[in-house]
Parts: C-alpha cells; sequence; structure tokens
C-alpha cells in the first residue's frame, strides 16, 4: 500500500466516525424538542379539562338552583 491509499483509508473512517456521531447527537436533540413539544400540548390539554371541569360543575350549580326554584314555584302554585 503507497501512503495515499492509507490517507484515504484514515480520512474516509473519520468521516464515517463523525457522520454516525452527527447522526446521533442530531437524534438526541430532536428527541428533546420533541419531548417538549410533548409536554406543551399536554399542559394545554390539562387546561381544557380544568376549564371543562369547572364549566360543568358551574352547570351542575345552575341546575341545583333551577330545581329548588321549580320546586318553590310548584310548591306555592
Amino acid at each position: 500500500m503507497n501512503v495515499f491509499s492509507v490517507v484515504m483509508t484514515v480520512i474516509a473512517g473519520l468521516g464515517t466516525v463523525l457522520s454516525i456521531t452527527f447522526a446521533i447527537l442530531a437524534f438526541g436533540r430532536n428527541k428533546s424538542h420533541d419531548n417538549a413539544e410533548i409536554q406543551s400540548r399536554l399542559a394545554k390539554i390539562e387546561t381544557d379539562i380544568v376549564y371543562i371541569r369547572e364549566t360543568l360543575d358551574d352547570s351542575k350549580d345552575w341546575r341545583k338552583e333551577f330545581d329548588e326554584r321549580l320546586r318553590k314555584l310548584e310548591k306555592g302554585g
């Protein structure tokens, strides 16, 4: 083997190792970005669920009030 072949082999080996390293780093970065996005979506969903619960609670309270007023009206009428 001549010197040129050895140099090209070393360069090819380094290129392979670097490409694998960059791929692993990119995968890790995208994974953390995806996790952040998932957490953001979960927070929005939890906020929506809390709003729905509060609305249902208000509706139940309104319904109880309405039923009591209706009973009073029926007794009085």
